[in-house]
């Protein structure tokens, strides 16, 4: 037997609206100041150079999704409050990877952005973005940059580096070791850096230092509401049974 109670159904109209807001996700806390030998960049003489390959691995990563757009990043300088007083050039290349390190042995840095096909996703004169202030400094990408988990998870950059004069001491950077970040790990930053005019195409050294990162990633946040809800119509319930009235939006 059933006892029949009127009941709302619902014929639902909706507001939708739409908010982006630019999410910045910090990577590693910058435990360690007073370096630059982690990168990015190698300020420590006139004619210097470097060439940075960096994995994030996912763990370290706090909150990227698939399909996320990474528009800019800036890394955290800490140190030497002067400018690079003449021309510089920086040409970065991102991508994911699976790879959670480079392996023992010395890579060729082109031979690697080929082999994962790495877009370039900054190329220009950095001076007036690493100013001569301390803080953030902002690398607004060129090619923005889609987080495509279907090549891996982790994050690898390339970082080339190279400039005509020395500031009066060497601008140094935050980064961290896997004592604060404690995914990062041996032979996931491979380098080479030195005075010169000629960048080596393969690298020299090794480390488990990442500089600090952040990435600026846009986010699309919507929000619905119902409007006019209307109702005619009744519904059985069973007597004396609790029961449960869904709703299904598409």
């Amino acid at each position: 037997m059933h006892k029949y109670y009127s009941f709302f159904l619902f014929s639902l109209f909706f507001s939708v609206s739409l908010q982006i807001n630019a999410q910045r996700l910090t990577v590693g806390p910058g435990n360690i100041t007073g370096t630059n030998i982690a990168g990015p960049f190698n300020t420590a003489g006139t004619s210097a150079f470097s060439m940075y390959a960096i994995i994030y691995p996912a763990a370290s990563l706090p909150g990227i999704l698939h399909g996320d757009t990474i528009q800019a990043f800036d890394f955290q300088r800490n140190g030497a409050n002067n400018a690079i007083p003449g021309a510089s050039n920086c040409k970065i290349w991102l991508s994911n990877t699976a790879n959670l390190d480079f392996g023992t042995g010395s890579i060729n840095f082109q031979a690697e952005i080929l082999n994962i096909a790495a877009p370039l996703v900054y190329s220009g004169n950095p001076s007036t973005i690493i100013g001569s202030a301390i803080g953030f400094t902002n690398f607004d990408l060129s090619t923005k940059y889609e987080y495509d988990t279907t090549k891996g998870k982790n994050l690898v950059f390339f970082i080339e580096y190279t400039q005509d004069s020395f500031p009066n001491t060497p601008i140094l950077w935050n980064c961290d070791n896997n004592v604060a970040v404690p995914s990062y790990a041996n032979n996931q930053v491979k380098f080479v850096r030195d005075t010169g005019t000629t960048i080596p195409a393969n690298s020299l050294s090794s480390t488990s230092l990442h500089p600090q990162i952040r990435l600026e990633i846009p986010r699309e946040d919507y929000d619905g509401v119902i409007l006019i809800p209307y109702t005619y119509g009744k519904l059985p319930v069973p007597v004396g049974n609790p029961d449960t009235l869904k709703l299904r939006l598409t």
